[in-house]
């Protein structure tokens, strides 16, 4: 878990600068710990607007994709967005009253435990999500559509499989 300890002595005028400086420095650590999260929960949620909505229309049409290929693709992502929506909303309450010497994010990790047991689902069916995705390439009409599907800008040229990887090597971040 992460845990910032903070200082109980009193602010004052009369700081040293190292302890001023320490106070900076959480308040940064803190604020890109919010936006790393920010920037996690929107590369989430592109995923399944630009990829997984349009796979399963393919799904729906007589094609060669089965909505079992889709989500094996995609798993538990959107139960692991809904969760980490909810992880940025009270990270965003604590920082936006951020306050260096007595906020801290800490308490709020403490509570992800009961969704890790999601990520953990996540990893186990990562491989095969990545071989069931290899497979759906060989269909013409899936390729072309990933193929343009990855050219949305908002994607900043991160292909799907860099997407699908995110949730996995997010787990550590939080331990």
């Amino acid at each position: 878990t992460v845990s910032f300890l903070s200082d109980s002595s009193p602010l004052t005028l009369h700081l040293p600068l190292n302890k001023a400086v320490n106070w900076e420095k959480r308040t940064k650590i803190a604020e890109e710990i919010v936006e790393t999260e920010r920037t996690y929960v929107n590369s989430l949620s592109l995923m399944l607007e630009v990829f997984h909505k349009s796979f399963n229309i393919l799904a729906e049409q007589e094609s060669n994709i089965s909505y079992h290929d889709v989500k094996v693709i995609f798993s538990c992502s959107e139960i692991i967005l809904s969760y980490n929506r909810e992880l940025l909303k009270d990270l965003e309450i604590v920082i936006n009253k951020w306050d260096p010497k007595y906020s801290k994010l800490g308490s709020i990790f403490a509570t992800i435990s009961a969704f890790l047991k999601t990520y953990m689902t996540y990893v186990s069916n990562y491989t095969a999500a990545l071989r069931t995705l290899e497979k759906c390439k060989r269909d013409r009409q899936f390729s072309n559509m990933l193929h343009e599907k990855e050219e949305d800008p908002r994607l900043k040229n991160i292909p799907l499989s860099g997407i699908l990887i995110m949730p996995v090597q997010r787990i550590p971040r939080y331990l």
